[in-house]
């Protein structure tokens, strides 16, 4: 996360001196469109809680991890704005097709190795150590499920050559799904699928329904098949039973414990990176004998309201509730193609908040960049509209 941080700043640094250099401008829309305003204001109220709760390394690290991303979405929808978002669709076709090659691999070479394991747990654990550049599969997961609207969307309308790629890298997703085995993912891609035959279901012809039907069921006959053949489908099993059964899982004590926080912190929260210091007062180890420890809460949400306060954690859900507003009202206003492409952005936006809601994409570069270039498609299209139209409160408020 060190060496992206620094690439990360340093990309930016050159941006913005070319910005300086040429005296290029932002235009004020962007910065004044509601779901950039949203974001800055959680930012802000981050660093009030450092204010309040004291500066350390890690809150520094945090705040400016944060502003570089609200940095990068103004650069990037500012570009949007003047060139369009097309020239960057086939970028997602290789990265995701990077990732899933990576991860073929690491599962290819350490297969044997993996399945000569006789202890099913940890056998399932070295399964789940392959997480191609991301570090841990969930996360992995949840950026592949990124890719998706560009994807289907390619899939959809570009020519034969990325036709293909975009529909190999959607086979190599859900692929990588169902070894991984990311039950948030594979839900928020249930959320993704069933919105999108939604929206898009009056222009949706009989033999594509077919087409789309046929596939889901080979598809799932190919995970199962997948499972079995990797052992891994009765761990998939035990891991649903956990789901079902919530209120006994740890996940269940994580949530209690940081709601527990949020009770006792609500204007200003903990402070940036002291959910983990602060938790345990909450009765979260309570008879782990020192045997686990927690870095987050894995609720990106909950994480916001427990370290920033009730304003910060307010303006990252109205974040998702702008776009979700924006993207819907361009599938309405919008025809063929285009209204394809937001409402498969719609869908995404749907699907990762649940994502959010039950782990933590927040805390990545790589999930933070490719969220906010799909949010740049959005946020850009509704400008070109208003171009000269300031939000007021009440639009920011999404009472317009």
């Amino acid at each position: 996360l060190s060496i992206r941080f620094l690439v990360f700043s340093l990309v930016l640094t050159g941006v913005l001196l070319y910005y300086i250099i040429l005296k290029k401008s932002i235009h004020k829309e962007v910065i004044k469109h509601p779901a950039i305003l949203s974001f800055g204001i959680m930012i802000v109220f981050y660093v009030f809680s450092a204010f309040f709760n004291g500066f350390g390394s890690e809150s520094i690290y945090i705040i400016l991890k944060l502003f570089l991303s609200y940095v990068f979405v103004i650069i990037i929808t500012q570009f949007v704005v003047k060139e369009g978002y097309k020239s960057l669709l086939n970028s997602f076709i290789y990265f995701s097709l990077f990732l899933s090659i990576i991860y073929l691999y690491q599962l290819i070479v350490n297969y044997a190795e993996i399945s000569s394991i006789k202890v099913e747990w940890r056998r399932n654990n070295a399964f789940d150590a392959l997480a191609a550049t991301m570090g841990h599969k969930n996360l992995l997961s949840s950026i592949q499920f990124l890719m998706m609207p560009v994807l289907v969307y390619l899939f959809i309308t570009a020519k034969r050559l990325f036709k293909i790629l975009s529909a190999v890298g959607i086979v190599l997703i859900i692929t990588t799904l169902f070894q991984t085995q990311t039950r948030a993912v594979l839900f928020a891609l249930s959320i993704f699928i069933i919105s999108s035959f939604i929206l898009n279901q009056r222009i949706l012809k009989k033999q594509y329904i077919v087409v789309s039907l046929i596939s889901i069921l080979i598809f799932l006959g190919g995970g199962y098949a997948i499972m079995k053949y990797t052992n891994r489908y009765d761990a998939f099993i035990k891991e649903i039973s956990k789901t079902v059964d919530f209120s006994s899982s740890p996940r269940y004590k994580l949530y209690n414990s940081s709601m527990q926080l949020i009770s006792e912190h609500p204007l200003f929260g903990v402070g940036p990176g002291n959910w983990k210091i602060d938790v345990w007062e909450y009765g979260l180890y309570v008879g782990s004998l020192g045997r686990s420890f927690a870095q987050r809460p894995h609720n990106d949400f909950l994480w916001v309201f427990s370290e920033a306060g009730f304003i910060a954690g307010i303006s990252y859900i109205l974040l998702f509730i702008i776009l979700l507003r924006d993207s819907y009202y361009l599938y309405k206003t919008r025809k063929k193609e285009e209204r394809i492409f937001y409402s498969l952005l719609f869908s995404c936006f749907l699907g990762y908040a649940f994502i959010s809601l039950v782990d933590f994409p927040m805390e990545r570069f790589s999930h933070n960049i490719i969220f906010f270039v799909l949010a740049s498609f959005v946020i850009a299209a509704r400008i070109k509209e208003v171009r000269n139209s300031m939000p007021s409160w009440f639009k920011f408020l999404l009472i317009d």
